[in-house]
């Protein structure tokens, strides 16, 4: 791939939307107990979180996986979201989205919007059984999606990326600049790594502006 200028890799859930959403399928689809032991597990140490996604998503019957698409309809997006994709078409920015979660959720909740990103990752699932099985072609070590491998296939000379959880750790520590929020915000301060707080896309809009001289 010939190296690009500058790109955008983004998070999904709780980063695009305004809540986790897959946490909120997850919850909802999945048997409490198995969400919360497993949850409590990845929490203390005892099971990775690529674990403990895989044995949640997988208890659930694929019967049910039409109306985990229907749930998550009309998802609030952040506001700005759209402003946001315009500011980067403008100036030929790529803009891709690396998500924790499900592939068929993450293109439910952006619909249309699928479109104007350059590629959309995250892992799927196989519904030909009586269960959910996780299929992820991006999996390695103890992520499910290992999102800084993936950056690395996008040769650039300067890279953004926008986080909130723990998912985006990687994402964070290999990026050239990195806008954070909740969980990652408080792993940066304790790893004493820049990065800006932003609450919604009008705030990363308005920092590249400034940073690439647009304003």
């Amino acid at each position: 791939m010939q190296a690009l200028d500058t790109i955008v890799f983004c998070d999904f859930d709780g980063t695009i939307t305004v809540e986790d959403t897959f946490v909120k399928v997850c919850r909802h689809f999945a048997a409490k107990e198995v969400v919360d032991g497993m949850l409590r597990d990845v929490f203390k140490g005892r099971r990775t979180l690529r674990e403990g996604i895989r044995i949640i998503v997988e208890s659930i019957a694929s019967s049910r996986y039409p109306e985990m698409l229907d749930f998550v309809n009309g998802t609030p997006l952040r506001p700005g979201f759209d402003e946001f994709l315009d500011f980067l078409d403008d100036r030929g920015v790529p803009f891709v989205v690396i998500s924790g979660g499900l592939l068929g959720l993450v293109h439910r909740q952006l619909g249309d919007r699928v479109r104007r990103a350059r590629d959309v990752y995250a892992a799927d699932v196989d519904t030909d059984g009586e269960f959910l099985r996780v299929v992820s072609p991006f999996a390695d070590g103890s992520e499910l999606v290992n999102k800084k491998k993936i950056m690395d296939t996008y040769p650039s000379r300067e890279t953004v990326a926008l986080g909130d959880g723990v998912t985006d750790q990687g994402m964070a520590l290999s990026a050239s600049l990195v806008f954070a929020r909740r969980h990652l915000a408080e792993f940066l301060d304790k790893e004493g790594r820049p990065y800006l707080r932003w609450e919604d896309f009008h705030d990363v809009r308005d920092a590249l502006a400034r940073r690439w001289g647009t304003v």
